[in-house]
C-alpha cells in the first residue's frame, strides 16, 4: 500500500530504526556512545560525500546522484543499508559535535524532544502524511509558487507531528493526575475499617 505489490514503507524493515533507538538510549542512561576520533572522521566522510552525489556534486556533476542510485541499496521503502549508513554516521556526528548542547538553548529543543519522547506515534502519523503528500506533490504543477507549495507541505507536516506528540503527553498527564487522585480515595477506603476497629 498505497501501490499495488509493494509498501510504502516496509514496517518490518523500518522497525530496525527503533531498535536502535532503543539500544542508543538504553547506552546513554549506561554512560552515553562512546567518542572514537577514527569513526567519527568516517562518519564526517560518509556524510560529505553523501551531500555531493545527492547534489549531483552541487550541480557540477549532472546525473551523479541517479547513477550512484542505481547501483546502492538506498530506497527508502525497504531501509536501503546506504540510507541507514548515512542516518548513522549523520546521529553520530550531530552527538558528538556539541550541537546538542546548543539546540538545548533554543526554543526548538523542547518542541523536538516531545516529539521524540513518542516516536512511535509520530512515526506513524509521518507516514500517513507521507503518503498523503505524495499525491499532493503529484498535482503541485498546478500551482504557481512550487517551492513555496513544498515548504509549506514541510511546515504543515511538522506542526502536526508537533501537535499529534503534544496530544499525547496531555493525555498521558490526564491519566496520571486521574490515577493519583483515586489512589489516596481507594487508601481512605481501605483505611477506615482499620481505624473504626481500633476507636473504643
Amino acid at each position: 500500500w498505497p501501490v499495488e505489490g509493494t509498501w510504502f514503507f516496509n514496517p518490518v524493515a523500518w522497525q530496525l530504526i527503533f531498535a536502535i533507538g532503543i539500544f542508543a538510549g538504553r547506552r546513554l542512561k549506561l554512560g552515553g556512545i562512546a567518542y572514537d576520533a577514527r569513526l567519527f572522521a568516517a562518519c564526517l566522510a560518509v556524510v560529505a560525500i553523501a551531500a555531493v552525489v545527492r547534489t549531483d556534486a552541487f550541480g557540477y556533476a549532472s546525473g551523479l546522484w541517479q547513477d550512484v542510485r542505481d547501483v546502492l541499496d538506498c530506497g527508502k521503502t525497504d531501509l536501503g543499508f546506504a540510507r541507514l549508513v548515512h542516518f548513522l554516521a549523520l546521529a553520530y556526528i550531530v552527538y558528538h559535535s556539541g550541537l546538542t548542547g546548543l539546540m538545548r538553548r533554543t526554543r526548538a529543543f523542547l518542541p523536538l524532544c516531545l516529539i521524540g519522547r513518542y516516536g512511535l506515534p509520530v512515526f506513524a502519523t509521518g507516514t500517513v502524511l507521507s503518503a498523503m503528500g505524495e499525491v499532493v506533490e503529484t498535482r503541485s504543477e498546478a500551482f504557481s509558487h512550487e517551492v513555496a507549495f513544498g515548504a509549506a507541505i514541510v511546515v504543515g507536516g511538522i506542526l502536526m507531528h508537533y501537535l499529534v506528540a503534544r496530544g499525547l503527553a496531555a493525555w498521558r498527564d490526564k491519566s496520571r493526575a486521574q490515577q493519583s487522585m483515586m489512589n489516596p480515595a481507594h487508601t481512605l477506603q481501605m483505611a477506615a475499617p482499620l481505624s473504626s476497629r481500633k476507636s473504643p
